[in-house]
C-alpha cells in the first residue's frame, strides 16, 4: 500500500511542481555514499559534476531525497525544496508516523526560483 501511495503522491508533485519541463530535466534516481566515506566530499563532488553536465546543457536536475536530514546536503550543492512529498498520513493502520520524501531541485529557470 505505501509504494501506490508514494506512486501516486510522487505522480502529483512532479505535475504540479515540474510539469511538462519534468521531461527536459535530467534526474538523479541514486546517489549514496558507504557511511565510511561519508563526509569525504564524495556525494558532493558527484552532484557537482551533474550540475555542471545539466548546466552545460542548458538543463535542470531534480530528485527525490530520502528524508528532510539530507536537505542541507543538497542546499549546499544549490537544491532548493520545492515540495515535500508525505505517505503514511491516510493509513490509520500505518504506525510509524508520516514518512516525508522532500523533492528537490536544482533549476535555471528563475520560473521555479520565485515559487
Amino acid at each position: 500500500q505505501r509504494s501506490s501511495e508514494f506512486k501516486a503522491a510522487l505522480e502529483a508533485a512532479e505535475k504540479q511542481c515540474l510539469g511538462e519541463r519534468k521531461n527536459d530535466m535530467l534526474y538523479v534516481h541514486l546517489l549514496a555514499t558507504s557511511p565510511k566515506v561519508q563526509g569525504q566530499g564524495y556525494g558532493g563532488r558527484l552532484l557537482d559534476a551533474i550540475g555542471d553536465l545539466a548546466d552545460s546543457q542548458g538543463r535542470s536536475t531534480w530528485l527525490i531525497s530520502a528524508g528532510p536530514h539530507n536537505v542541507p546536503f543538497y542546499e549546499r550543492h544549490g537544491y532548493k525544496t520545492v515540495k515535500d512529498i508525505v505517505v503514511g498520513e491516510s493509513d490509520a493502520e500505518w504506525r510509524g508516523g508520516p514518512i516525508i520524501l522532500p523533492l528537490v531541485g536544482s533549476f535555471i529557470s528563475r520560473v521555479f526560483l520565485s515559487r
